[in-house]
């Protein structure tokens, strides 16, 4: 069966089009019963918004022609955003029982039962709803006849407004700038410290030590670089050194190669020991047999230090006078020492008052005259077995000490005019002469 109006296909329980709402007759249905519900089951009839279509007029023939097609551009507005709301409660509609309801697959709006409101009116009010205002869809010339639906419309719930997202993702932005940044400063300090240290080590391996210090010093604590700028620093002390002794400063190549060679810089060592000979000769050359000889003792064996140091040694000189002052020579008087002992050798000074007026060396069984004017005269006497000159005597290693001559301690002897005073060393007998300890600096 069709519809008169549009032509479309009807059931037989259809009271209306379900295509454009127009009524069917009734005596195009050849079915007219209804399912009748119990009056106790409620019914919320929901209606959907559809766009009607245009009416179409019958044809003459009874042959309804297609229906035409608006080909007008339509507006559909977008479907509004989901949001959380609150369906509210329908109202039951009371159902006649001669009324026919819609099947599961028909769209037909049912009549109005009896006492049912205009579809203009608004609902009832339903205990515990509040009413929502509902704009009506729009719609095509549909017969007002039909079911009065009542549809509590969805009221939104108060929920809270979901918190923006835009400061965190802003936070987490900019932690993850300045952790780039920060990371990428390091990463780039990283990579110009290690070229830094690079360059340095490739300039100390061109012995360009005092740009390769600089390097080092700037790197701080960076890995080895202190102490590869304290062997940088002490490459410079060493070509330094090397320097000095090329120029004869040997005092001063002394210095900075016994500093090096402290700290076990490479053949320092063995430069003290170069320097050290080097000075022990320059000493010998200038006289200073004391200094040679003691600086060729204290290199052992290095080299032929034994035999310079023995080349060193000043001899003993012969038994006499060594040096007499011409104010203080006379014949009127006379000091004389006669030394016994077979080997070694004695040193004398003759001191009139503080002044030294003559020096004598005994060397052996030997005796020696020093005539003096009258006076009061001091005797000291220094012995030894190394003979450095009279200056420096028996050096350190010597003894020294005052003649006294009597037992109140008495350091001075009186001679009178024609008057001779004979000192003994070595007698075989006790002798009436003592001693008083001096040093080197006081003889």
């Amino acid at each position: 069966m069709k519809c008169n109006q549009c032509g479309a296909l009807l059931n037989e329980s259809d009271a209306f089009c379900p295509s454009c709402g127009t009524q069917v007759d009734p005596s195009q249905n050849s079915v007219t019963d209804t399912a009748a519900l119990p009056d106790s089951q409620p019914i919320a009839a929901t209606s959907t918004p559809t766009e009607s279509p245009t009416p179409v007029a019958a044809s003459a023939t009874g042959v309804l022609p297609p229906p035409a097609v608006d080909a007008s551009p339509v507006d559909i507005p977008p479907p509004p955003a989901p949001t959380a709301t609150t369906i509210a409660e329908t109202q039951p509609v009371p159902v006649s029982t001669g009324v026919q309801l819609p099947t599961a697959d028909s769209a037909t709006e049912l009549p109005p039962p009896a006492g049912a409101l205009p579809v203009d009116a608004p609902p009832p009010p339903v205990p515990g709803v509040i009413p929502v205002a509902v704009a009506s869809p729009p719609s095509a010339d549909v017969p007002s006849a039909g079911v009065t639906t009542s549809q509590a419309a969805p009221q939104a719930a108060p929920s809270a407004k979901p918190k923006s997202k835009r400061p965190l993702v802003i936070a987490l932005a900019v932690v993850l700038v300045v952790a780039l940044g920060v990371g990428g400063f390091f990463g780039i300090t990283e990579l110009m410290r290690s070229g830094t240290y690079d360059d340095a080590v490739r300039l100390m391996s061109d012995k360009d030590y005092s740009s390769a210090l600089v390097k080092f010093n700037e790197l701080g604590d960076y890995r080895d670089a202190q102490q590869k700028a304290t062997t940088a620093q002490n490459y410079i002390d060493y070509e330094a050194a090397k320097a000095r002794f090329d120029s004869g400063d040997l005092e001063g190549a002394l210095t900075e190669f016994t500093r090096l060679s402290s700290a076990g810089f490479i053949d320092s060592s063995d430069w003290v020991k170069q320097v050290k000979y080097a000075l022990a000769e320059k000493k010998l050359a200038a006289g200073d047999n004391f200094g040679a000889y003691y600086d060729f003792a204290s290199l052992g064996s290095y080299s032929d230090a034994v035999a310079r140091a023995e080349a060193s040694k000043i001899p003993f000189p012969a038994s006499g006078i060594i040096w007499q002052d011409p104010a203080f020579f006379s014949v009127d008087c006379g000091i004389k020492f006669d030394y016994r002992f077979s080997s070694g050798g004695s040193f004398y000074k003759i001191y009139a008052g503080s002044q030294l007026i003559a020096t004598v060396f005994m060397n052996g069984i030997s005796e020696v005259m020093v005539e003096v004017p009258p006076g009061d005269y001091i005797i000291k006497e220094g012995t030894g077995d190394l003979w450095w000159g009279p200056e420096l005597a028996f050096g350190e290693k010597g003894y020294y000490s005052t003649m006294t001559f009597d037992d109140y301690g008495t350091d001075y002897v009186n001679l009178a005019y024609n008057e001779l005073v004979t000192i003994t060393i070595g007698s075989a007998g006790a002798g009436n002469i003592s001693e008083r300890d001096e040093d080197l600096s006081s003889f």
